[in-house]
């Protein structure tokens, strides 16, 4: 007898679960991931956590969705091993697609891409939140990767989400976002151009003001369009915030390390990256060679070392942004800068030398400053299979945050006037290496 078919739905307010040991926070409606496709979970577009097994595994759930409709997956856990603070000794893979049956036995894939740098650890690199996207499309776009028209066309979906690891290292707890984005009416805006791939400067500001980080997506939170914050940073340690970015409009960032007001060189040689990722959790923003700064042995002497990231316009029309296009911003992020919403600004520091086991080190101080430029849009209409205006959406039916005040799930429907992510995106990070003598 087939085993029954299970079917998730989230609520806004679902339970959460405590931070896991790396200390990043899991949050959503518990989902119980299956083995097979036959007995797959069915799920809406929300918020949802699981725990995937130690060592191989493949799991899947089922969601529906209408012609035309695209879909994004965002799965997100921390890597670790026991014993081991900061570098992997083993490979770490975490990898998330959407699949249809085949005839063949081995389900069809349908998502973008089967890949993404920022959803695998090898042995040596730096322990870290993995976070791995997908984008199911509705229609092909320069940013389509898709293997066959039948992939467009399927209404009944499997999200599949595997993950490789030493057994050491246990079950890892994750976080998985659904977001449905409906097919568009007309033509809203067009895609960005050369010009609008140059890098946002983002100048540091000075200020006192602390606002405590998340330790994961649905944690996070907010800085405002101008926002500054004081960030104390501990090794092995990722923190998150949020930043409401609207239609036509850009989001930029600038980390200050160290921060004006840092009493003291880090203890050990510290690297400290900087990343933005879409209401999708896709990996977006300017990417620039990797800088050093060698800070003296004397402590009260510190040479400052700023870095920035931006995004590019955001557009629904930078789907169809060509893949040969290329500035400071890549073409792989501006095809991504697509909708509206919460965008992630998120910071990460690590020893600079694989060897180094040292715990217990002192937080080192830096200063956070976020800038959202240009004025907010209508963005585009949303219809139904027969081109008819959408009425408003459930939560989690668009991407996750909105253009106006509230906690929001979805985007403000009623300020978009009745209608409202290239590959698996690397998680695009600014790293630089912050040396300094070690402190016994």
């Amino acid at each position: 007898m087939a085993e029954a078919e299970p079917v998730a739905s989230p609520t806004a307010d679902a339970p959460a679960d405590s931070a896991d040991d790396a200390g990043f926070t899991v949050r959503g409606q518990q989902l119980d991931l299956r083995t097979s496709l036959g007995s797959a979970p069915q799920v809406e577009p929300g918020l949802y956590r699981a725990t995937l097994p130690a060592g191989k595994s493949t799991t899947y759930a089922k969601i529906q969705r209408r012609p035309g409709e695209t879909l994004n997956v965002a799965v997100s856990g921390a890597a670790l091993e026991p014993g081991k603070p900061y570098f992997a000794t083993a490979d770490h893979r975490l990898a998330a697609d959407f699949v249809i049956p085949s005839e063949y036995g081995t389900p069809t894939t349908c998502g973008r891409s089967s890949s993404s740098a920022g959803t695998y650890l090898s042995s040596g690199d730096a322990f870290g939140v993995l976070t791995a996207t997908n984008t199911a499309e509705g229609a092909k776009t320069p940013r389509t990767i898709a293997p066959n028209d039948e992939c467009y066309q399927a209404t009944t979906l499997y999200i599949e989400i595997s993950r490789e690891a030493p057994p050491a290292a246990g079950a890892m707890p994750v976080e998985i976002q659904v977001t449905r984005e409906p097919k568009i009416t007309g033509t809203p805006d067009q895609p960005v151009t050369k010009a609008d791939l140059a890098k946002l400067q983002t100048l540091p500001k000075d200020d006192d003001v602390v606002v405590a980080p998340g330790r994961g997506y649905s944690d996070a939170p907010e800085l405002k369009p101008d926002g500054t914050t004081r960030l104390d940073v501990r090794l092995g340690e990722t923190y998150f915030y949020k930043v409401r970015v609207g239609w036509g409009q850009r989001l930029g960032a600038s980390l200050d390390v160290p921060g004006r007001a840092a009493p003291k060189a880090p203890q050990v040689d510290t690297e400290v990256s900087l990343g933005l990722r879409n209401p999708m959790r896709q990996g977006v923003g300017s990417t620039t060679s990797s800088q050093s700064a060698q800070q003296p042995g004397d402590d009260t002497a510190i040479t400052p070392d700023v870095a920035e990231v931006s995004t590019a316009p955001v557009r629904w029309a930078n789907r169809s942004v060509d893949s040969t296009l290329y500035g400071d911003i890549s073409s792989d992020s501006a095809q991504a800068t697509t909708a509206a919403g919460w965008y992630y600004v998120v910071v990460r520091a690590d020893p600079s030398d694989s060897a180094e086991t040292k715990t217990g080190v002192a937080p080192y101080r830096t200063q956070l400053t976020v800038q959202v430029t240009g004025t907010a849009g209508s963005g585009p209409t949303f219809v139904d299979a027969s081109n008819q205006a959408m009425p408003a959406p459930k939560p989690g039916e668009l991407s996750i945050g909105g253009q106006d005040g509230g906690s929001g799930s979805s985007l403000p429907w009623a300020r978009i006037g009745g209608g409202i992510a290239a590959a698996l995106l690397a998680a695009l990070a600014v790293a630089w290496a912050l040396r300094a003598r070690r402190n016994a």
